[in-house]
């Protein structure tokens, strides 16, 4: 997320990044969902270290992709997540029930290693939410669509009016 404020100089066009910087909890290995009645605050999330990804990679792309399942399971991830990574400012979603995807999300975690991040730089997972079968915004063809409220919250002493 990008917000204005009119103080500011880091930026060159007085814009400030402030993503990332509400979290309702501390970073854990596991972070659980948090809700407050139906609006979602957290979506659940797992960190894990690079070194962890990068050795998944390991043969074959189908025994990559075996792999990849295995240790999905074994951490109970959903099948399809965003990613993020510390090359990238949007997280990257993949779906771990896709050859395609997974090979992909190892090749994202190979680019990481060779671009120099450390073995113990943090991914980290979010999980898809809401999840395709629960898409509510249609057309008239009944085709699913997503869709994103953002707001941005501000003091009224970091805001100048002119």
């Amino acid at each position: 997320m990008i917000t204005k404020r009119a103080d500011c100089d880091s930026r060159e066009d007085g814009y400030i990044e402030t993503k990332d910087r509400f979290g309702v909890q501390r970073k854990r290995r596991r972070n659980p969902r948090i809700s407050f009645g139906c609006l979602v605050v957290q979506r659940q999330s797992w960190q894990f270290d690079l070194g962890e990804l990068a050795d998944l990679a390991a043969g074959n792309d189908a025994d990559a992709f075996r792999r990849v399942r295995r240790w999905r399971r074994a951490h109970a991830l959903p099948s399809s997540v965003f990613a993020k990574l510390p090359s990238e400012i949007k997280p990257m979603y993949f779906s771990f029930d896709s050859p395609v995807f997974a090979r992909n999300f190892l090749r994202e975690m190979a680019r990481l290693r060779e671009a120099g991040h450390s073995i113990d730089c943090k991914v980290t997972l979010s999980e898809m939410l809401p999840s395709f079968d629960q898409l509510w915004l249609r057309d008239q063809r009944t085709h699913a669509y997503t869709s994103e409220l953002r707001m941005v919250a501000m003091h009224r002493d970091d805001v100048k009016v002119e």
